[in-house]
């Protein structure tokens, strides 16, 4: 038999004939889920109540999977840390180019797939009994590419050419600049730049829906 192949996520973006692996699924997928939509359009027939339809434009393939996450057998690693940053490099906006990654996905018969992600939802479902996270799910959604126009995303109104304007985030319910700072920096203690960047005086009054500049930080 085989060696088992694992799914991995590569970032098409970087150079050279080996392309970087972003992500390595802990376990594959059981099941991919695709999707392909046509879009018709309608020339209403006066006097009756049908139409003749005509084809409008053929739409991007979508497809999912689900990825099981686990670290019960080692009491001293959790989800959070050691899969949750993988997830989100898939998804981080490059302050250079200023979007997510071009992506490759890999595995098996489905070889190279280019995509770009669209979304990224997980759970988490057992947690130890210091309240870490050491069981859950992760949901990833991608949209097939053929690349990506730079001349169309890089326009004079985008705001995000600034590079202390690289990414946003809008605040949620439970959401604190404590854990924005650790989600983005994986440091805690730089609630204080973002307190400061957006001109928060009270941050712990600060309600859902605010948006939050996150700032490039310079070595």
């Amino acid at each position: 038999m085989g060696e088992l192949q694992k799914l991995k996520i590569l970032d098409a973006d970087s150079k050279g004939s080996k392309k970087a692996v972003l992500l390595e699924a802990q376990f594959n997928p059981t099941e991919l889920s695709f999707s392909k939509s046509v879009e018709w359009g309608d020339n209403l027939l006066p006097k009756v109540n049908i139409s003749n339809s005509y084809f409008s434009r053929g739409l991007a393939m979508e497809f999912s999977f689900t990825l099981f996450m686990d670290t019960t057998s080692n009491k001293d690693e959790n989800i959070y840390t050691k899969y949750i940053p993988q997830l989100k490099k898939i998804s981080e906006i490059n302050v250079e180019k200023h979007r997510p990654p071009l992506l490759l996905i890999s595995w098996g018969a489905l070889n190279l797939i280019r995509c770009v992600v669209k979304s990224i939802d997980y759970d988490f479902t057992m947690f130890n009994k210091a309240g870490a996270a050491i069981r859950g799910t992760a949901k990833l959604s991608f949209k097939q590419v053929a690349g990506i126009d730079e001349k169309i995303h890089k326009t004079k109104d985008v705001e995000l050419q600034s590079p202390d304007h690289s990414k946003v985030r809008t605040l949620r319910e439970g959401d604190s600049l404590q854990s924005i700072a650790y989600d983005e920096y994986e440091d805690v203690n730089k609630w204080k730049i973002l307190a400061e960047h957006n001109n928060i005086e009270d941050p712990l009054n600060i309600t859902a829906g605010t948006i939050i500049k996150l700032p490039a930080l310079k070595d």
